[in-house]
Formats: structure tokens, C-alpha cells, sequence
């Protein structure tokens, strides 16, 4: 058996990117663009903006098209969400401070965990922008994100410990978006 590829058909090419810069980029080129809301979330109305303003059609796009990509975690209440997103948070600390690990940190190293006072600083500033919370939280933060960035598309990064907590916020995440924009009026598509 030879494998080949299959030229009568072509992956969508995205640009990616977590700041104003790329954002530009992806403008000039006419290309849809992905912005990083997860590792940049106050940049993102900025660079939205901009890709908007400054977009140039081309072959592959008519006008501009934009995801954003989120740490997503819902839950039935806004502590339990908040719980179930800490071992991710504090992964992104890790990341910072020790520069890479194996896993993310469990529940119990996470419990464990003596937050320092930067620490917490830097977590509300990544975590406050998020769609983490209950479902009425998650809800109108993700109205006004999209308010703010126009963003057609959403993609959730949901990483938690525990499978079955995923799979739940998954479904409370998509309740959530199909009440901030049901399908049979524009604005935002959930990928799920």
C-alpha cells in the first residue's frame, strides 16, 4: 500500500496568534484568524479589532473571520468551577516558574499548593477574563467577550483532573453559548 496525499482536498489554513501583531498578519493575508484569548486575554478586543479594521480579502476568505480560543470551565456552581479549574491554574504557574512538568497538577497537589501573593495576582489575572464559572457566569461573560471581540467561532480549552467534571462542563458550556446566540440567529458557533 503507498500512502499519497489527497490533493482534491486541503486542510483550512488558519493563522494563530496571541497579540495585535499577528492579528495584522492574519488581516493582510485574508486569512481566518485564531486568537490565543487563553494565554493573552487582555489583548484580545485589541487584536480582534485590528484584524477586523485592517482585513484584506483574498481567495480563501471574503471577510474576516475570527475564533477565540478560552479556558473553559463550567460547573453548577461558580466554586466548583473554580475548583476544578485550579490544578490547570496552577499548572500555569509551573509553566512560569519551573519552566515544564510531566502533568498537570492533581486536585490534592493543588490543595496543597501555598499560593504566594504574586501567585494569586497573576491567577486572577489569567483566570478573571475566562469562562470559568457556573453556568449564569459563564453566560454573560461569554456575551460580553464576543460583544467585545465580534468572534465568530469559540474553541474551549477545558482541562480538569477528573473525566467525568470535563464531560459535564462541556454540556454546561454549550448550553451556555446556545443561549448567548441560538443557531437560528448569527453570532457565535460552538465547536464542541
Amino acid at each position: 500500500m503507498l500512502a499519497v496525499p489527497a490533493t482534491d482536498s486541503r486542510p483550512e489554513l488558519w493563522l494563530l496568534g496571541s497579540s495585535p501583531a499577528s492579528a495584522g498578519l492574519a488581516a493582510a493575508l485574508g486569512l481566518p484568524y485564531a486568537f490565543a484569548h487563553h494565554i493573552n486575554p487582555h489583548a484580545s478586543t485589541a487584536a480582534l479589532r485590528h484584524y477586523r479594521a485592517a482585513f484584506r480579502p483574498s481567495p480563501q476568505l471574503d471577510r474576516p473571520y475570527a475564533l477565540i480560543s478560552v479556558i473553559a470551565t463550567v460547573a453548577d456552581s461558580d466554586q466548583a468551577a473554580a475548583r476544578a479549574a485550579a490544578p490547570y491554574l496552577l499548572g500555569k504557574i509551573w509553566m512560569r516558574t519551573i519552566g515544564g512538568f510531566d502533568a498537570f497538577p492533581s486536585a490534592a497537589a493543588e490543595g496543597a499548593h501555598a499560593y504566594s501573593t504574586a501567585e494569586r495576582a497573576f491567577l486572577e489575572d489569567l483566570a478573571a477574563p475566562q469562562l470559568i464559572g457556573g453556568v449564569d457566569t459563564v453566560r454573560r461573560r461569554l456575551a460580553g467577550l464576543v460583544e467585545a471581540t465580534g468572534a465568530d467561532e469559540l474553541m474551549a480549552l477545558t482541562v480538569v483532573p477528573d473525566q467525568a467534571d470535563r464531560l459535564r462542563s462541556f454540556e454546561l458550556l454549550a448550553s451556555a453559548a446556545t443561549a448567548v446566540s441560538p443557531a437560528t440567529e448569527p453570532g457565535i458557533s460552538a465547536r464542541l
